[in-house]
Order: C-alpha cells, then sequence, then structure tokens
C-alpha cells in the first residue's frame, strides 16, 4: 500500500516507468542496510536527484499558486463592481 502512495506522489514529476523504477531501488537499497560498496553512494545520489527535483516541482507550484490566488482576488473585486480595472493592469 505504501508504495501505490508513493506511486501517486510521483505523478507530479512526471517521471519515466524507468526512473520510477531506478528510484524504488534505490529507496529499497537505501533503507535495507546492506548495500554494497559503491552502492550506497549511487542510491543517494538517485534520492537526492529526485529530491531536487521535487522541491522544484514544489516551488513552481508555489508561484503558481500565487498567482491563481491574485487572479482570484483579481475577480472577486470585479464582481463586487469594487475595481472594474483589475483585469486590466494585470
Amino acid at each position: 500500500m505504501r508504495r501505490l502512495e508513493l506511486m501517486k506522489t510521483l505523478r507530479p514529476l512526471d517521471l519515466s516507468l524507468d526512473q520510477v523504477r531506478e528510484l524504488l531501488e534505490a529507496i529499497d537499497l537505501a533503507t535495507s542496510g546492506e548495500q554494497g560498496p559503491g552502492e550506497d553512494d549511487s542510491a543517494l545520489t538517485q534520492l537526492s536527484v529526485v529530491r531536487a527535483l521535487a522541491e522544484s516541482r514544489v516551488e513552481s507550484m508555489r508561484g503558481q499558486i500565487v498567482r491563481l490566488e491574485q487572479l482570484a482576488r483579481d475577480l472577486r473585486m470585479i464582481e463586487r463592481g469594487e475595481d472594474r480595472a483589475a483585469l486590466r493592469r494585470s
């Protein structure tokens, strides 16, 4: 069940199936405690790459949220007749 939730969470990152498979293998390796020489570094590198991608996507989505919130405020003002020029300024 936990893997299914992880798969759903990964969807916005637009990873290929191979990338998802590699990430799952890296997670398994990093959490198993059974890494051989060099395997730990490879798994941690893979985890770091996907973490950075996720953080980048979060920042992008925050920007989208800010713009959508501003649009909603502008439209609310127009609906109330408070500022008919709000959309022209944007």
